[in-house]
């Protein structure tokens, strides 16, 4: 992965980001929520370099509605996207049962922010084990193995639905 602008994020972002390591960064709330933002390499989707995003809640705490947190969201993904031309994969935690909740405030988010159409935002659902999974990728439209990318993301789905 590319090594990401703290400073460019930060310009954009409402609460300064800390950077940890070329793939792990940090927030803190108004109310004192500590984040991560983590970005872990995972296998290649359709011959892409892929990173599974997380944002994670390391406080422990109760979620919070804070609309600010959505512009640090978009804002690290958004220079994620500027230096890298990689595809992001998210899977919304399953701890609480509020997955279905997060993928829809996920995909919410993004497209608010993808006014202009760049990326693609594949996101499905999956039962396993009597467990709801929510997950997606994104990728730039413009990424040269987008059709790659749909298939072999497509295949990997029909091939966990016929596994069952």
């Amino acid at each position: 992965m590319n090594k990401l602008n703290i400073l460019k994020i930060n310009e954009k972002s409402p609460y300064p980001i800390k950077q940890l390591s070329v793939d792990r960064y940090q927030f803190m709330t108004d109310n004192n929520v500590l984040y991560h933002l983590v970005f872990d390499e995972d296998e290649p989707i359709g011959n892409v370099p892929t990173y599974q995003f997380s944002l994670v809640n390391v406080s422990g705490s109760s979620p919070e509605n804070d609309g600010r947190i959505k512009m640090v969201v978009v804002s690290i993904l958004e220079n994620f996207f500027e230096v890298n031309d990689y595809v992001i994969l998210y899977i919304c935690d399953t701890s609480d049962g509020r997955q279905s909740v997060r993928a829809r405030l996920f995909t919410r988010w993004f497209q608010d922010y993808d006014k202009e159409n760049r990326f693609y935002i594949l996101a499905n659902s999956l039962l396993d084990e009597d467990i709801i999974n929510e997950f997606g990728l994104i990728f730039k439209r413009s990424n040269p193995e987008a059709n790659s990318i749909i298939s072999d993301y497509n295949f990997m789905i029909n091939s966990f639905k016929n596994s069952k």
